[in-house]
């Protein structure tokens, strides 16, 4: 009797043993998989850190990219297709990319939001007094009720980041459009344009719709800041 105590306290040792080396090391007999430790899931990149180091360069930062909106399978068709020269990110895994079309998906335009939260109050973003005004003026301006500005303290450091982009670019959006755009679409406050994205002018462009062919010359920088005020005219 007492062996037989003896002998279940000892396989109740043993299974407490490998329950807490489980917990703690992350064990693959329990997922099928190697173990991970808390530190390996630290060192995972977040979506926006992956656009950052492989997007970047060509699409410019999260905040204005040419590619909002763009999901994992228009990102993995381009990879697989090598458009621009983008085969070269094969390397990235499924969950990598999936993590960055959620971080592009998640960042609204700074025009939009200025269309939403702004425009009222300040006007277009063609005509706009407030061009040029950074993050760190709007948000003391939110955080002094500025003009009642109080109400926009719900907005994300990313999304004020993102209003303060928009108004960056705003003067060269009207200038460019004065320029390249308004001899045959009209005034920006009146043009029949007014909404058009980054994309549609992009497309318009390589398709030579309208004759437009003639403004491949554009950086994108310079197509995005048109949309820009084109969103919030």
């Amino acid at each position: 009797m007492n062996r037989r105590i003896r002998n279940s306290i000892i396989l109740m040792g043993l299974v407490l043993a490998g329950f807490f080396g489980s917990a703690t090391t992350g064990s693959a007999a329990t997922t099928g998989g190697p173990a991970v430790t808390l530190g390996a899931l630290a060192t995972v990149p977040t979506g926006a850190a992956l656009y950052s180091s492989n997007c970047e360069s060509c699409h410019g930062p999260l905040l204005s990219s040419a590619k909002l909106g763009a999901d994992s399978t228009r990102i993995q068709t381009a990879i697989a297709g090598n458009s621009g020269g983008m085969g070269f990110l094969a390397t990235l895994t499924v969950t990598e990319i999936q993590s960055i079309a959620n971080s592009i998906a998640s960042v609204p335009t700074g025009a939009a939001l200025y269309k939403n939260n702004c425009l009222s109050c300040h006007g277009g973003l063609s005509s706009t007094v407030k061009a040029g005004a950074d993050s760190i003026r709007i948000q003391n301006a939110i955080a002094n009720n500025t003009g009642g500005m109080g109400l926009f303290a719900t907005l994300s450091p990313l999304q004020v980041q993102a209003i303060a982009s928009a108004l960056t670019v705003a003067p060269t959006g009207t200038l460019s459009y004065v320029n390249d755009c308004a001899s045959c679409h009209g005034v920006i406050t009146s043009s029949f344009k007014t909404g058009a994205d980054f994309s549609r002018i992009q497309n318009a462009i390589s398709s030579n719709t309208g004759g437009m062919g003639f403004l491949a010359t554009l950086l994108t920088v310079d197509i995005q800041a048109i949309a820009a005020v084109l969103t919030a005219p």
